[in-house]
């Protein structure tokens, strides 16, 4: 995939690439194929399903989904908006969508990733707070995967410092997984 400038996008073309992403069949790279071939999401969308592997979302249902989003305090970031982060953009199936909570700002910050061990040692998770503390009182933002262990002491060490962290989530952001971590998760949408 070739990185796809990040610019002012228009509320409608917001609302149709959503629509394109939540359409069964349509990943990023078919995505990338239809959108160097029509243009924009609205031009594939105003072609029918033709060129669909199956029948797209209505508005209805996809501006239901920003919603209850933006009930939780965060905001559905589509790929080619300046929210959009750079180096995720660079990568060859980057996600067409994805949801944030807390400020989204941090997105453009300088990530500095910290993943390891569920089971870790307490040293090993002493040195990932001790590690997250200054790389986020140095203005980066810590990326990890809000898992137990290593991951879970990355956030707090972050949220101790500057408070600057970002939690890549394989679920919903309305579920807290693992569970044990349900209150880092809601310090963490705060910050």
């Amino acid at each position: 995939m070739t990185e796809e400038p990040r610019c002012i996008m228009t509320a409608e073309e917001r609302l149709d690439r959503l629509r394109l992403a939540r359409t069964r069949g349509i990943g990023p790279q078919v995505f990338d194929r239809l959108l160097g071939r029509f243009g924009s999401a609205g031009a594939i969308l105003a072609e029918g399903c033709r060129f669909l592997p199956s029948a797209p979302p209505d508005s209805g249902r996809v501006m239901a989904e920003i919603a209850a989003a933006e009930d939780l305090g965060g905001r559905i970031v589509v790929r080619g908006e300046a929210l959009y982060p750079p180096a995720l953009a660079a990568i060859a199936d980057a996600p067409v969508a994805f949801t944030v909570l807390g400020h989204p700002e941090l997105l453009r910050a300088t990530p500095f990733a910290i993943v390891g061990s569920r089971n870790a040692s307490g040293n090993g998770r002493r040195l990932a707070e001790m590690l997250a503390r200054g790389v986020a009182d140095e203005g980066m933002a810590v990326v990890s995967g809000l898992a137990r262990g290593i991951d879970a002491a990355a956030h707090r060490g972050a949220l101790e410092g500057r408070g600057s962290t970002i939690a890549v989530l394989g679920c919903g952001v309305d579920i807290a997984y693992p569970a044990e971590n349900a209150e880092l998760l809601e310090a963490i949408s705060r910050t």
